[in-house]
Order: structure tokens, then C-alpha cells, then sequence
């Protein structure tokens, strides 16, 4: 079985963290067009259905709706759906923000809401001048964390974010690997691996963990860190 791809993260040259997107309603490219739907009316229906677009509402809030996701970016966090991979009628929720991060025992914790800016494929938040953005695309989305300048402290950048909803993941220690969250024993959501890019554009390897409470930390490389390009333009 193929999972839902939620996160596939990397580091670009200038200190960028991306994570990419996730399929949501898989089945809706399979739906039949309703009766008496002309060839022409039903590929017009799903060509309808494969284009994301970022929407705003009144109250601050951005949403997505795609053919294999939905997502909401309040000034609280970005919350996503997809599909349960059985069918059932409840679609599988996780909830992502940046709650801070560290560095070398310095810790920086992010503000609790922050009113999103967006536009049609684009929606980013200020956390305490951290940019956590979100590129939306027509099969996933991807998320970035950019810094205009170094972070204070040494050695290795720690990012610690919330993820909570009704999907589960066993522990898992720090190390270059992909998350698995599931609901009812499935395997809903895949949480990919970080990798950064340096100057070079060599792949560098980013430690992920999940302490089975609902916290991700990605590890960077304390060497990329001190190496990487501010601000990001």
C-alpha cells in the first residue's frame, strides 16, 4: 500500500527547511460523473478537481481544498486532512506549527498565533522571526522554515513542532528517517525524511524524532548552520 505522502523534508543552501505535502481523497479521481454528464462535462469536472488554489476568509483564515488533501491555515497552525486509507467516512486530522527552537541549550519559543499572509499558492506566518511558509501544489504541499539571520547559540539547530490530531506515531529516536501516523492500526501519513543541501549542493542528512506526544524535532547540523547563507533572498 502506498501512504499518503505528508512530509519530505530538505535544507536548502541558505538555511530553508521544506517539508512537502500530502494527498488527500485519493478516491475523488475515481469518482463517475453525475447522470448525463456529457465526456467534455466530466473532464472539465476533474481537471476542476486537480487544481489547488489558496483561499481567504474573512476571519484571517487561509484554506485549501485539493485533490488528494485539505488544509487549513488559521493563525493558530496548519491543520490537514486526508483520506483514510480503509474508507472510512472520517478522514485522518494532523495539526502542524512551530512551537520554537534550540541551540546548544538556548531555547526560543515561537508565538502562540500569528494571523497568516497568503496568496494563491502561498501562505506564510511570522513566528518571532522565523518564517514557517506553506507553497501549495496541486498533489501536496510544501512547507519551508526560513531565517533571516544566524541563530544565536552553537552546535546543532533543533526545530520543534507540534503535530497533534487523530493520528498516532511511535516513538522514534533521532535519526534520517520517515514518521508513520496512523489511526485504528492503519498507516495514514508519512512523515518523510530531512535532508539539507549545502553550498554545494551535496545532500546532508537531517535527524527526525517524534516522542510519541505529539512533538517532532528536526536536527540540523550544527556545521550547515554556521555555513548557511543569511538572509535567504
Amino acid at each position: 500500500m502506498t501512504l499518503p505522502v505528508l512530509v519530505r523534508a530538505a535544507l536548502q543552501r541558505s538555511l530553508l527547511i521544506v517539508l512537502a505535502g500530502m494527498p488527500f481523497a485519493r478516491a475523488c479521481l475515481a469518482q463517475q460523473p453525475h447522470a448525463g454528464a456529457s465526456e467534455a462535462q466530466a473532464g472539465m469536472d476533474l481537471v476542476a478537481r486537480l487544481s489547488a488554489q489558496v483561499e481567504a476568509l474573512p476571519d484571517g483564515t487561509f484554506t485549501v481544498e485539493a485533490p488528494r488533501y485539505r488544509a487549513t491555515f488559521s493563525p493558530k497552525a496548519a491543520c490537514m486532512e486526508v483520506a483514510h486509507p480503509s474508507g472510512e467516512a472520517n478522514p485522518c486530522q494532523l495539526t502542524l506549527r512551530l512551537k520554537g527552537y534550540s541551540r546548544g541549550g538556548e531555547r526560543v519559543a515561537t508565538t502562540n498565533d500569528n494571523v497568516p499572509t497568503g496568496n494563491d499558492r502561498r501562505v506564510t506566518y511570522d513566528r518571532n522571526g522565523v518564517a514557517e511558509i506553506y507553497e501549495v501544489r496541486d498533489a501536496e504541499f510544501e512547507q519551508s522554515f526560513r531565517f533571516d539571520k544566524a541563530p544565536s547559540g552553537h552546535g546543532d539547530l533543533v526545530l520543534h513542532i507540534d503535530a497533534r490530531g487523530d493520528v498516532a506515531c511511535e516513538v522514534r529516536d533521532a535519526r534520517h528517517q520517515e514518521l508513520e501516523f496512523g489511526r485504528d492500526g492503519v498507516p495514514a501519513i508519512r512523515y518523510g525524511e530531512a535532508v539539507a543541501f549545502g553550498r554545494g549542493g551535496e545532500r546532508i542528512p537531517v535527524a527526525t524524532s517524534y516522542d510519541g506526544r505529539g512533538r517532532i524535532s528536526l536536527t540540523v547540523p550544527g556545521a550547515y548552520v554556521d555555513n548557511a547563507n543569511y538572509p535567504l533572498t
